[in-house]
């Protein structure tokens, strides 16, 4: 929903004279952009996720929808706080430091500098560990609230799985994993737990030999693309319902990667390098 320079101004110069304690005025550029960005992220906000029985016709008065919108902010600051307590809880880093930074260095910080009445739309950190679902599209606390849910998701799968099965696999990856690996773990290990369905080998040690490429590669003979994605989905699909019978929604959370392993392992086949795509281990 749009509004004019009118409309906005004076809820800014409200916003204006809380953030001067009503000493002063005189802003600079900067500050009144932050401020005026800050009426608008909470306008959004209301209109995204707080609007719901309102027609397409019907526009509030815009200070009404900027303080509903700031209300919503609030609530998911709380939600992303119960959230993030309820990860901690079951938090294991498999001692992988940007992992462990990000979690339990990082997103404290957010939660101690989060502005949410004069600067909602700077969430403040760069979240260096990846999630498998990306969250560059939002900002705010929505970010930090979409990427709590993630790592929430993630954590859930992860925890199903011995931490010291984990820590070898990661070590296969990168021998220094523990200082070096940037990516995302359960991207990893959900790869490793494909290659063992297809092995037929227990997908609870995370750990594929030399001979097992064989039996994977003759899975995926003369598959496209197309093909191997969804032999991957149908696989994937399976273990989230016969192993994480409770927990729907991680099927539908880690759904996208079939297409990205498919086109990695077509691509293995297709250069002979299937060791590398799933991290092969010696012990027989």
């Amino acid at each position: 929903m749009e509004y004019t320079m009118e409309e906005l101004l004076p809820i800014v110069e409200k916003l204006t004279g809380k953030y001067t304690s009503f000493e002063s005025s005189s802003i600079t550029y900067e500050t009144a952009r932050m401020l005026m960005g800050a009426v608008l992220y909470c306008i959004e906000e209301f209109y995204n996720t707080g609007s719901t029985g309102l027609t397409v016709a019907e526009k509030l008065d815009a200070s009404i929808a900027y303080q509903r919108g700031y209300d919503l902010v609030i609530s998911k600051v709380y939600a992303s706080k119960e959230i993030y307590e309820d990860i901690l809880g079951t938090f294991n880093d498999f001692q992988c430091r940007n992992c462990k930074d990000t979690i339990t260095k990082g997103l404290p910080q957010f939660f101690l500098k989060y502005d949410p009445k004069f600067n909602p739309q700077d969430h403040i950190l760069t979240l260096d560990y990846p999630t498998v679902r990306p969250v560059h599209a939002f900002c705010g606390i929505n970010v930090i609230y979409e990427y709590l849910c993630n790592i929430q998701t993630e954590w859930i799968f992860l925890n199903a799985f011995d931490t010291k099965r984990i820590e070898l696999l990661l070590e296969r990856i990168m021998t220094d994993y523990q200082n070096l690996f940037l990516d995302n773990i359960s991207y990893s290990v959900l790869l490793s737990c494909l290659g063992c369905i297809i092995a037929e080998k227990p997908i609870a040690m995370l750990e594929l030999q030399a001979d097992d490429m064989e039996t994977i590669a003759h899975y995926f003979k003369h598959d496209t693309v197309e093909k191997a994605e969804l032999k991957i989905e149908m696989l994937l699909s399976k273990l989230f319902d016969n192993v994480y019978t409770e927990r729907t929604a991680l099927k539908d959370y880690f759904a996208p990667l079939s297409k990205d392993y498919a086109i990695r392992i077509v691509n293995g086949l297709n250069h002979h390098s299937l060791k590398g795509i799933f991290y092969i281990t010696d012990t027989l």
